[in-house]
């Protein structure tokens, strides 16, 4: 009778293990699934910030082409300005010379 129920304990316990251990196995599966997932998204967000840094630069080189082309024709707008007021200076001293004779 002692020898059954030990035996019957005994079934218990291990019965009690093999769903502990089923119950781990499960959880272990599940945590490397989260985990592979987990690289799956590192991958796919290091690959955005590469894509998003290489635009940010084209955009920045843009703009900075816009900037100097824009300092460009700044420049020129102001020898021509500088050119004409210059000639107006000139045609002023002219006429001037001109009534006055």
């Amino acid at each position: 009778n002692r020898e059954l129920q030990k035996l019957q304990t005994a079934q218990k316990e291990h019965a009690r293990l093999l769903k502990n251990q089923t119950r781990y196995e499960r959880e272990l599966r599940k945590l490397q699934n989260e985990v592979a997932e987990m690289r799956k998204t590192k991958v796919t967000l290091m690959k955005q910030m590469r894509d998003d840094q290489q635009r940010m630069r084209m955009i920045e080189s843009k703009r900075n082409r816009e900037i100097a082309q824009l300092k460009k024709e700044q420049r020129r707008q102001e020898y021509q300005i500088r050119t004409l007021e210059s000639q107006k200076r000139q045609q002023e001293l002219v006429l001037r010379r001109k009534t006055q004779e």
